[in-house]
This record gives structure tokens, C-alpha cells and sequence, in this order.
């Protein structure tokens, strides 16, 4: 694809199914959690709490009753990750061994089951998270007990089970008809031959990004791998993994610039659960639309938790998630030439 190519599909939005109950189910899940410790006096443990808001962004295209099936399973899956990084974050070597486990059965199990978007990033997310935020200070960790950060997490995610439950029972919200056009395939659908090379590609790419974060040294490897894994996800097309790597790095250079003029702002109490919240209804209601906008919000979103958690490192923390996202993307680009589609067609092709 030519430079000009890139810019258009810069500027260009796809089409996408009504997306407003979700989003507010999303915002508000990220948002009631950090209110709740606000008004108590402790943000601290509402900011942990709102990772549990992750489980609202599954199954939203399923009916309703299915879907209040499956949400407890998505809450389940990301406190287990989330025990698993509070559980390997004293020992380096061993964290990365757990990111590798994680991205892998993130990356299978998302295709087996069908789970659909956003797939394999919100559990990559949520261990590196939970094993930076649990981390020994020592080692560049926040040192937070793991016991309250499960605790907290869990709680957002019952949260969260409730607040989409409501939201699907407002009668104008007419669930599920708008995203009927959209659904996600069903699990009992046959694993075909381009669902095995996504499995592959993603793969792969977390293994090379576990390898490279060893290498280098990177102690926060999960941005680089959760990277490269979000643009392969979606579409096995060169020019579709292409395309969203130039808006990943985009969406995160100008996300990171949102970062910074949220920052100077000093948000505290209610207003940060606010901005959460906002900023969280924002992604749902783009992320379909754009991946590169959505990430202009997802960036400062994931940001303004890390620095919460680690006071003055904010500028640290914004450098650094360039550069993984940067990694990330390269990684992705590579494993296109690694596992081409046409090579695993004939692989799969054979007896």
C-alpha cells in the first residue's frame, strides 16, 4: 500500500452495528468502581476494582440470556490471569514464562471459543498489569498486596455482570436486534483453515515478543506483546495487518499527546472516575469504526492506571509504551512473512 493509501485510511471510519448500550455499560463499569472508592477515600482500590470493567466488553453481540451466560466465564478467565501475574511477579525469569502461557491459551482459546472482539488483549493486559501492580518496588513493581488486588478486581467484574444486565433490560435499548447483522460466529462453527492461521500468527508473535523483551531487557513485556497480538486478531490480509499497524502506532503517539494534557490536569476523586468512564464510553463507541482513534483513548485510559499506581513516572511510563507499541507492531509486520497466509493454506491443505 502506498503512503497515501496509509493517510486514507487514516481518515476513513467502517462501518459498524449500534454500539451506545454497550459503550455505556463499559463506561459505566469503569466508572462506578473508581466513584465508589473516591467517595470512600480511598481512588487507590476503585482504580484496581475498574479493571473488572474489561468484562463488559465481551459477547456484545450475543442475546441477552446467552450473554449473561458467558460474561461469569470472561470474569472468571480474568481473575485467574490476574492471580497468575500476582503469582509469577517476584521472579522476572518466571513472568515472562507467564506471559508467554498466557498470550498463547489467550490466543487459542479466544479462536476455539469463539469470544470474539477484543480477544486476546484484555487478558494479556490484565496479567501484566496485575504482575506490575503486585511487583516488588524493588524492582520497579507498585507492591500491592495480591490479595486486595484480586479481591478488587473480582468485585469489578460482578460489577460489571450487573451493570450490563441492566443496561440489556432498559426496553429502548432493544437488545440484541442492532448488532444482529454483526453476531459472532457460534462455537459449534468448524475451526477453518483461516481461524488456524490467526492461532498461528498470534503465536508466534507473542513468542517472538517474549524473546525480545528478554533481550532487551524490556521488564514491562506485556505492552509489546499485547501489541502485536491486537493487530494480528483481526483480518490475516497483509495489507489489513499493515494497515492496523500503522494505526496502532498512530492511535498510541497521539494517545500518549492526550496522556499528557490529562496529566497536567491532575485528576483526583470524582472527576477521575468521570474521565474514566468518558473515555471508556469513547472506545466502545469508535473501536469498531477506527482502531486508531479508539486508541487515542484506550492509550491515556491504560496510562493514567499505570501512573496512579506509580507516582512522578508518568513521562517513564508514556516513553516506554511508545517503544513497545513500536516493537509491537514490527513484530506483527515480521510474522506476516514468517507464517504468509498462502504457505499455511497449503500446509492445512495437506492430508
Amino acid at each position: 500500500m502506498s503512503t497515501t493509501g496509509f493517510a486514507r485510511s487514516l481518515i476513513a471510519f467502517n462501518p459498524s452495528p449500534r454500539r451506545w448500550p454497550i459503550a455505556v455499560a463499559a463506561g459505566l463499569s469503569m466508572a462506578v468502581p473508581v466513584a465508589v472508592g473516591a467517595l470512600a477515600g480511598r481512588t487507590d482500590l476503585g482504580l484496581l476494582a475498574s479493571l473488572g470493567a474489561f468484562t463488559s466488553l465481551y459477547f456484545g453481540a450475543e442475546p441477552r440470556r446467552r450473554r449473561l451466560r458467558l460474561l461469569p466465564v470472561v470474569a472468571l478467565a480474568l481473575v485467574a490471569v490476574a492471580a497468575l501475574g500476582a503469582l509469577v511477579a517476584p521472579s522476572h525469569p518466571a513472568t515472562l514464562v507467564g506471559l508467554a502461557a498466557v498470550a498463547v491459551a489467550s490466543a487459542v482459546g479466544t479462536v476455539a471459543t469463539r469470544l470474539g472482539p477484543p480477544g486476546a488483549i484484555m487478558f494479556i493486559l490484565v496479567f501484566g498489569i496485575s504482575a506490575q501492580l503486585t511487583g516488588p518496588i524493588s524492582s520497579g513493581g507498585a507492591g500491592v498486596a495480591p490479595g486486595p488486588l484480586l479481591g478488587l478486581l473480582a468485585a469489578g467484574c460482578v460489577a460489571a455482570y450487573l451493570i450490563s444486565a441492566l443496561v440489556m433490560s432498559i426496553p429502548a435499548v432493544r437488545w440484541p436486534a442492532a448488532a444482529a447483522a454483526f453476531a459472532t460466529p457460534r462455537r459449534r462453527d468448524p475451526i477453518d483453515a483461516t481461524d488456524r492461521l490467526s492461532v498461528a500468527r498470534q503465536v508466534m508473535a507473542s513468542l517472538l515478543g517474549v524473546g525480545l523483551v528478554t533481550v532487551i531487557g524490556e521488564p514491562r513485556g506485556y505492552w509489546v506483546v499485547g501489541a502485536s497480538v491486537a493487530i494480528l486478531s483481526i483480518g490475516h490480509r497483509h495489507r489489513v495487518t499493515v494497515v492496523r499497524a500503522v494505526h496502532r502506532i498512530t492511535g498510541t503517539v497521539v494517545g500518549v499527546g492526550v496522556f499528557a494534557l490529562l496529566a497536567l490536569l491532575h485528576p483526583q476523586g470524582i472527576w477521575l472516575a468521570l474521565l474514566f468512564g468518558v473515555l471508556q464510553f469513547v472506545i466502545e463507541l469508535v473501536v469498531i469504526r477506527h482502531s486508531a482513534l479508539a486508541l487515542t483513548f484506550i492509550t491515556p485510559l491504560v496510562l493514567l492506571l499505570l501512573s496512579a499506581a506509580h507516582p512522578g513516572s508518568a513521562g517513564r511510563i508514556a516513553v516506554e509504551r511508545l517503544v513497545d507499541t513500536g516493537w509491537g507492531a514490527l513484530i506483527a509486520v515480521l510474522v506476516l512473512g514468517i507464517v504468509p497466509a498462502r504457505w499455511f493454506r497449503e500446509r492445512t491443505a495437506q492430508p
